[in-house]
């Protein structure tokens, strides 16, 4: 019980909070050791898969020993289940996902595409300038169905996993919970941050894109029947978007984030992917989805959308964590 109540009470924390760019966020502190530990390894010589590898494990497991070490000193006063909220609250990112998105569609309904390139570049890693309407529309919708998997939906699978594994091992269901939870984050730091495939990352990057690919691999999948019952329940083509989801959702250079794109694009029947410039080039995404371009009205449909989805995924995983241990 006390599990799922922790998961419920970060959401809601993460709801009237959102994520206030303080020095001291866990996830930017992650990021300050990822650049520290990039920087120590590359100085032991030409970055290897190996040394990439390393990048991983250290940082995931320095991560976990500063979460473990305060928990513990925390119990001693009967606190850590505070520290355990604290972290789960942390590791997620889903209101701060729209809080980012609404100030892109404000910019354009005022027709200030430079204010909206500005505000979408906070929010996708691709270049925007010389972007237009479409294009930016195109850009924050793909931002926010890919950032319900990687903000939500992956952390909390991986906390009710981890909860569940120990359940299954006999070993305290919560620290498990909030440490799976963790790690997958850490890796989603990682993955944006050095996981490129430019002639600085190639070797050093990959290790922690395939571990990104493999924590966002289920939880990129269970977003098509959570994203079909919101959007069934809002009133939208729900069964477009199934079938346009089975026969877009691997045209992706990534294994996993066609999956929540394709099935948004189905369902709002508009085309999402295609060209998009990166720092490392121009990349050439398949075309997924339906005729129409992505407009305003579908920034706001898929936040929509994307917000039920959320929220009927965490009461889902409370349940889960209250009715299996």
């Amino acid at each position: 019980m006390w599990v799922g109540l922790v998961l419920l009470l970060a959401f809601i924390v993460d709801a009237l909070m959102g994520d206030p760019p303080y020095r001291l966020h866990p996830v930017r502190l992650t990021g300050r050791l990822i650049r520290a530990m990039e920087t120590l390894l590359r100085k032991t010589g030409p970055p290897t898969v190996a040394t990439g590898l390393m990048l991983v494990l250290l940082t995931t497991g320095g991560v976990l020993l500063v979460y473990l070490g305060v928990r513990h000193l925390l119990g001693y006063v009967a606190l850590e289940g505070v520290w355990d909220v604290y972290w789960v609250y942390s590791v997620i990112a889903f209101r701060d996902m729209f809080d980012h998105v609404e100030p892109v569609r404000e910019a354009l309904e005022k027709e200030d595409l430079g204010e909206a390139r500005k505000r979408v570049a906070l929010i996708v890693g691709r270049l925007t300038h010389g972007l237009g309407r479409e294009e930016l529309s195109r850009a924050t919708v793909e931002s926010l169905a890919e950032g319900l998997v990687d903000g939500l939906l992956s952390p909390v699978f991986w906390f009710v996993a981890g909860g569940g594994l120990a359940y299954l091992l006999g070993y305290e269901e919560l620290k498990w919970a909030v440490g799976f939870a963790i790690t997958s984050r850490v890796v989603n730091t990682l993955d944006s941050m050095v996981g490129y495939k430019s002639p600085d990352y190639v070797l050093l990057g990959r290790a922690s894109a395939r571990a990104d690919d493999i924590v966002q691999f289920i939880p990129a999948r269970l977003s098509i029947p959570i994203l079909f019952l919101a959007a069934t329940l809002l009133g939208y083509n729900g069964s477009r978007g199934l079938r346009t989801a089975a026969r877009d959702r691997l045209k992706h250079p990534s294994p996993n984030s066609a999956h929540p794109e394709s099935f948004i694009a189905g369902t709002l029947n508009i085309r999402l992917g295609g060209a998009s410039l990166y720092k490392d080039g121009l990349h050439e995404k398949p075309l997924i989805g339906g005729s129409s371009s992505p407009s305003i009205r579908h920034i706001e449909d898929t936040k929509k959308i994307t917000m039920l989805a959320g929220i009927i995924w965490v009461v889902v995983a409370a349940g889960l964590c209250a009715g299996l241990y």
